[in-house]
């Protein structure tokens, strides 16, 4: 089933729904996963009469499949996980450089920092609505000259005449090593480093 949708500015937006159990291998390559730029897996929250241990069980079936695709087809897939039990963490099958979320231990934090400072509940308002500002990935040309040995200081002021705020940088040399997989956030703005194409900068804005 396909829907249209419009988007904030007037931009047309297809969502396509499939029905299908995802933890069965047939589902997975009737959707073609590798068609796409990336698959975000979404955690199932746990049933009142579901044991209190077992809520990501599904997930991680699904994480085993769509690397074992990866296997298959030897072509990199992008996947953004969501885990509900942050001890689940060491049992995703991931790829290097995949991402993570542990919903829970977010709205832990969240909830924390707001109980220190009410004031930061509008700031998180802003950045998880879905219409409002967000942590973007933006390609580091836009901010400064590849090739160049550039100051951190130099992209922020790039930022702040397009309206953002840059606050760190993925490293594309180091986006498959561990631990932070290329990505520096709020470092030095004397810290100087040659940019190439392939880096990007992370900034507060909107699309």
């Amino acid at each position: 089933m396909a829907r249209r949708l419009r988007r904030v500015g007037g931009t047309d937006l297809t969502v396509t729904l499939h029905h299908g159990d995802i933890t069965r291998p047939e589902t997975l390559r009737r959707l073609d996963v590798h068609s796409y730029d990336s698959v975000i897996v979404l955690g199932q929250d746990p049933a009142p009469d579901q044991p209190p241990d077992t809520p990501d069980n599904r997930t991680l079936v699904t994480l085993l499949l769509l690397r074992q695709l990866e296997e298959v087809t030897g072509r990199e897939l992008p996947v953004v996980t969501e885990l509900i039990d942050d001890r689940n963490r060491a049992l995703a099958p991931i790829s290097p450089g995949a991402d993570v979320i542990i919903s829970g231990k977010l709205i832990g934090l969240l909830m924390a920092q707001i109980s220190q400072n009410r004031h930061l509940a509008a700031v998180f308002e802003e950045l998880f609505s879905a219409d409002g500002t967000g942590v973007r990935l933006r390609p580091a040309t836009d901010y400064v000259l590849p090739g160049h040995e550039t100051p951190f200081a130099t992209v922020v002021a790039a930022a702040r005449e397009r309206g953002e705020c840059a606050i760190g940088y993925r490293s594309h040399d180091d986006s498959s090593t561990t631990p932070g997989y290329g990505v520096r956030i709020n470092p030095p703005k004397a810290e100087r480093r040659r940019w190439t194409v392939e880096d990007e900068v992370v900034v507060v804005g909107k699309d």
